[in-house]
């Protein structure tokens, strides 16, 4: 059975990085805040976006329980997209 997980803290979008998430994964992480979704469906929607970027991809950091982005080449840029916490249902 496919692993549910329950969205929220979305990326602000701003502060943090010297450059800020692009605007088009922040409407996506926006969007996604508050669902609860099967992880490999959450994960194929952000990596949809995310290979619009040089080099993006998208992680599961289950240690922390957070989505994560990271694009460029050479200085890369490294962003916490959402955090999730895995559910029964």
């Amino acid at each position: 059975m496919a692993k549910k997980i329950r969205l929220s803290n979305p990326h602000p979008g701003i502060m943090g990085a010297t450059i800020p998430l692009p605007k088009e994964m922040k409407k996506i992480v926006d969007g996604l805040n508050g669902q609860v979704m099967d992880r490999g469906e959450c994960l194929s929607l952000i990596e949809k976006e995310a290979q619009n970027y040089q080099n993006g991809k998208v992680e599961l950091n289950e240690k922390y329980g957070m989505i994560t982005f990271r694009f460029g080449e050479g200085l890369t840029h490294h962003y916490r997209l959402l955090c999730y916490k895995e559910v029964d249902k």
